[in-house]
């Protein structure tokens, strides 16, 4: 589980000129005192759609392998996005990512609606910063840390 302590909490603070603040904003998200904070506690919601997106893939291509899920948790993240891909139902050029459109698709094959699909995509989705021109895409490392 990743966490964030304290002090890097109050250097993110200070960058995002709300230092002052930094103690009331700690103490809403740690409530408990644990002296950390995780991704739950920032957004939970997201954490839990994730977390069904992740755990319902899982199953799901288990199932299609032959093998059990805890099992399944150690295949490589490239084998589900390559099983994602097949479930869309989509031709695509490369297998080492997701365009929206790809990942809408094999979202919707597992059960989830179109606004849980897209605001699935976009929690994934979150490094713009790459240079890419086309459309968005969900690359396999994206999807890496939801082990």
């Amino acid at each position: 589980k990743s966490v964030v302590p304290f002090k890097t909490f109050r250097k993110f603070c200070q960058t995002m000129k709300c230092r002052e603040c930094t103690a009331e904003y700690w103490l809403e998200l740690d409530p408990g005192r644990g002296g950390t904070i995780s991704l739950f506690e920032l957004d939970s919601e997201a954490v839990v759609l994730l977390a069904k997106f992740y755990a319902a893939a899982l199953a799901a291509a288990a199932k299609d392998w032959g093998m059990e899920v805890l099992s399944a948790r150690n295949v490589k993240t490239e084998a589900l996005v390559e099983w994602l891909i097949s479930k869309s139902g989509q031709k695509v050029e490369t297998s080492d990512e997701l365009e929206a459109t790809v990942f809408r698709s094999a979202a919707k094959s597992l059960g989830f609606n179109a606004a849980d699909s897209e605001r699935i995509f976009s929690y994934l989705h979150l490094d713009s910063s790459r240079e890419r021109v086309g459309p968005a895409v969900v690359f396999v490392e994206d999807l890496t840390w939801l082990k």
